[in-house]
């Protein structure tokens, strides 16, 4: 009699509770004093918004429509915003939404691929992923964005529409991380005992966390100190020595 109880309240909380829902993803528009929240997977259309003075902080301003992508849930009539993603740039083309309308992700601690906003007894395992940037941006660190797809903290589009073949090889086109990025870094120990003499070496592993290797004689090497990288828009230079001999190491990250 109390498993029938207990099944009763279950499922009418589950009628009346409207926090008991499956988290959907949308894109974002920025307006001057709130948000355009458009649909994924279907016509592109605003389906709700959201004022600029309760979201601001979490989604910022002055970016373009689906720029960032937003994973969340209404909770008693009130979106909760669960995720927040920042789109990667290609250089020299802008994202086509008439093209590029369905989104997947990797499922959280699997290998499935699911398409966002779409119910599917049809998922896929992934094999491989393959990604652009790396030939696009120099000095990518194509490492990091494949670990963020294959963690389940990125969604992306593919090229074609298509997860290849049905083998479950992603040919991803363009790709959102989840913001903030990096998290979770430990703090740098860089101190050199003689710090005219040694300067410290760094590298960076693929969570793009900086870590600190030892301490290099100053100028060791005094060709390596040109570094000519020039990073496109929407991409910085991030510099730090490392190796033996205290050589640059450069990357070109998105800019957020």
């Amino acid at each position: 009699m109390k498993l029938i109880n207990k099944l009763i309240i279950f499922f009418i909380t589950l009628l009346f509770n409207k926090s008991i829902i499956e988290s959907k993803y949308y894109g974002v528009q920025y307006q001057d004093s709130f948000y355009n929240i458009l649909e994924i997977g279907a016509t592109n259309k605003t389906i709700f918004k959201l004022d600029y003075s309760h979201y601001g902080d979490i989604l910022g301003k002055d970016f373009k429509a689906f720029e960032k992508v937003v994973s969340g849930v209404f909770v008693d009539g009130y979106f909760q915003v669960e995720k927040v993603f920042r789109q990667l740039v290609h250089p020299g083309r802008q994202f086509d939404y008439s093209i590029d309308d369905k989104f997947f992700t990797i499922r959280e601690n699997t290998t499935t691929i699911e398409q966002l906003n779409f119910e599917s007894s049809n998922n896929k395992m992934m094999t491989n992923v393959y990604q652009t940037y790396g030939d696009e941006v120099p000095n990518f660190q194509s490492s990091w964005l494949k670990k963020k797809i294959l963690d389940g903290d990125a969604i992306f589009t593919t090229i074609n529409n298509l997860i290849t073949a049905s083998q479950g090889v992603v040919e991803a086109d363009y790709i959102w991380i989840s913001i903030p990025d990096p998290i979770g870094c430990a703090p740098l120990k860089d101190r050199c005992t003689f710090p005219f003499i040694l300067t410290p070496t760094y590298t960076r592993d693929d969570n793009r966390c900086i870590k600190f290797t030892g301490c290099v004689r100053i100028l060791k090497n005094p060709f390596c100190v040109f570094d000519l990288t020039s990073c496109p828009a929407f991409y910085k230079k991030v510099s730090f020595a490392s190796g033996s001999d205290a050589c640059p190491t450069t990357y070109c990250d998105p800019i957020f």
